[in-house]
C-alpha cells in the first residue's frame, strides 16, 4: 500500500462532506463523487477510519496535521451527535466485511499458489474489521464476532509470523498486538 497516495486526503475531504447523508442512507458502499480509483471509490466507515489512520501515520502527515485533526474532531462530533446511526452503519459494514474476509480466506485455502498475493490485498478487509470492532454495539454483533474469531483461527493455521506487510512508516500506527495479521506471511 502506498502511504502517500494523494487520493487519500481528497477522499477524506470528500467523504467528510458526504458522511451525514451516508449515515442516513440505506446504502452501505456509498459511491463518492470524484475521480477516485481502487479501494477509494466507495465511502464506508471502515474505509474512512483506515484512510484517516494511514494519513496520520505517514511522514507527510505533519504538513496536513491541522486539517487531519479538524477532520478527526468533526467525525467525533458526528459520532456523538448520531451514535445510533454510526453504530448501526458500522454493524452493517462489519457483517458485510466478515463475508468478504471469509470468502477471501476460502479462496486462499483453495488456491495456495495465489495465496500470498491475495493475502496482501485482502488483509485490508481484516484491518477494517479490527477498526470497526470499536464502533459496534457489542451485544448485537456477538455472532459476527464469533465468526471473526473462527476466521482468525483459520488464518493462524495458514500463516507464519513475518515482517510488517505495509510500508514501514505505517507500522507504528498498526501495532502487532492488535493488528497481528499485518505481521503474517502465507
Amino acid at each position: 500500500m502506498n502511504p502517500t497516495d494523494p487520493q487519500e486526503l481528497v477522499f477524506l475531504r470528500t467523504a467528510l462532506t458526504e458522511l451525514p447523508d451516508y449515515l442516513l442512507s440505506s446504502v452501505l458502499f456509498w459511491p463518492l463523487s470524484g475521480p477516485f480509483t481502487g479501494d477509494l471509490t466507495r465511502l464506508t466507515l471502515g474505509n474512512f477510519l483506515l484512510v484517516l489512520i494511514r494519513l496520520k501515520a505517514t511522514e507527510t502527515a505533519s504538513q496536513y496535521s491541522p486539517e487531519l485533526l479538524s477532520i478527526q474532531n468533526q467525525v467525533v462530533q458526528l459520532k456523538n451527535k448520531e451514535p445510533g446511526l454510526w453504530r448501526r452503519k458500522a454493524g452493517q459494514e462489519f457483517h458485510a466485511r466478515i463475508q468478504m474476509w471469509k470468502n477471501s480466506l476460502i479462496e486462499m485455502m483453495n488456491d495456495p499458489g495465489q495465496c500470498s498475493a491475495e493475502f496482501r490485498h485482502a488483509v485490508r478487509w481484516r484491518v477494517i474489521l479490527e477498526l470497526l470492532k470499536e464502533e459496534l454495539y457489542p451485544e448485537t454483533a456477538t455472532a459476527d464476532l464469533e465468526v471473526l474469531q473462527h476466521l482468525d483461527d483459520m488464518l493462524r493455521r495458514l500463516c507464519n509470523p513475518g515482517q510488517f506487510l505495509w510500508a514501514s512508516d505505517l507500522e507504528a500506527s498498526f501495532p502487532s498486538n492488535r493488528f497481528w495479521f499485518l505481521y503474517m506471511n502465507i
